[in-house]
């Protein structure tokens, strides 16, 4: 009985250690990293990721963008033998569809990629450890700090304001305060501000700078400027302003561009996403953007990659992340049109862009606009 006793503890044991054994296989056969990090610091060498993404052999991504196709086609050329399944699926398609998986325990997706425009992406899921920030060390150093705070940068673009180039010849406006001047009564176009996640992120970076507003006001029109009942602060102010010149409401940031390229009696200016710029090559629109607005022109959109926790295929997803932003500009070529910026200072931007640094924005505060967003949306449906 006692040596009955003593096989069965050593193979308990044994089993033991053979599930010890081999579940410290199956993580040295992912990423060496720590899941309960947000962020990944990642020093192993390439060569070293790219043996381990051919061991895993496949990789799932969840992506907002049609042109994420053409990144997967020119991935797997450079990488035989590394699937990449694309998901090209709308952004609060991608955020509902994860979001469910991950709570029913499933992991499909390794690799996210969108924009995170109101600071939910990083308030609610990098925060929360089901994704992660994939810094590898030998790339960041050639990215602008301002990027990299709560997204691996895979692509920059803006919202700005549109002209018709037809009918200007250089941009109309200086100052967002030029917009609530009565001659452009009934001609600025928008897409619903309420519920718009990027003209509420930039109307929140106001109410942060609101002091700035106040100042460029007197700039502007040459004495203090004076709030009305409604309005605690000179952002509060301008939208007031802004909301009483009785702007146009379109849904679509492509039909608004299109309207002012194809606007020939009235010339109108519309608020719509940097990367529609592209129209002009590709459609033939009299397009440009305001890029010299004051106090700030605009807050950078962060088109952004993130590593799913316990990701199934984490070293080919690091490895699609190193494609898109390492030095060769290979995997960012896609989206490096009029519009469109690399996020690393190294990599050549269209010829029709003006450099990054030349545009001065004001830097987006995911945590501020994550906590301000929805008082500025209960503001606007106020003013009504």
């Amino acid at each position: 009985m006692k040596r009955r006793t003593l096989g069965i503890i050593a193979l308990v044991l044994a089993l033991l250690m053979f599930g010890a054994c081999t579940a410290r296989n199956t993580a040295q056969s992912r990423a060496e990293v720590s899941w309960a990090d947000a962020n990944i610091d990642d020093a192993r060498s390439y060569a070293d990721i790219v043996a381990r993404a051919r061991e895993e052999g496949r990789v799932v991504w969840y992506s907002n963008s049609s042109r994420s196709r053409n990144v997967a086609e020119g991935f797997m050329a450079r990488y035989p033998g590394i699937q990449v399944e694309v998901f090209d699926i709308s952004t609060n398609e991608l955020i509902e569809r994860f979001s469910r998986e991950y709570d029913a325990g499933i992991r499909n997706a390794d690799l996210l990629h969108l924009a995170d425009g109101d600071g939910t992406m990083y308030m609610e899921f990098v925060q929360m450890g089901m994704i992660h920030i994939y810094r590898p060390q030998d790339i960041v150093p050639h990215i602008n700090p301002t990027f990299l705070g709560t997204a691996m940068p895979m692509f920059i673009e803006f919202d700005a304001w549109f002209y018709n180039t037809d009918y200007f010849d250089t941009q109309p406006i200086t100052s967002w305060w030029d917009l609530t001047k009565p001659e452009w009564k009934g001609r600025l176009l928008m897409r619903p501000p309420m519920d718009h996640v990027g003209t509420l992120a930039l109307l929140s970076m106001m109410l942060k700078n609101a002091d700035q507003m106040a100042a460029d006001y007197q700039r502007v029109f040459g004495t203090p400027l004076v709030l009305s009942a409604r309005a605690p602060t000179a952002a509060h102010e301008f939208m007031i302003r802004l909301m009483a010149n009785d702007p146009v409401i379109i849904t679509s940031s492509g039909e608004i561009i299109r309207s002012v390229g194809l606007a020939t009696t009235t010339p109108v200016l519309g608020l719509g996403s940097s990367g529609g710029l592209r129209r002009q090559e590709e459609e033939g629109l009299p397009i440009a953007i305001a890029t010299g607005l004051t106090p700030a022109t605009a807050i950078p959109g962060i088109s952004g990659l993130y590593i799913t926790n316990e990701a199934n295929n984490p070293n080919a997803a690091m490895l699609l992340v190193r494609y898109m932003t390492d030095s060769h500009g290979e995997g960012f070529e896609p989206f490096g049109t009029l519009g469109g910026w690399p996020p690393r200072g190294d990599i050549p931007i269209h010829p029709g862009n003006p450099p990054l640094d030349s545009i001065n924005f004001w830097p987006n505060d995911s945590d501020f606009v994550y906590n301000n967003a929805l008082q500025i949306a209960d503001f606007l449906m106020m003013l009504n």
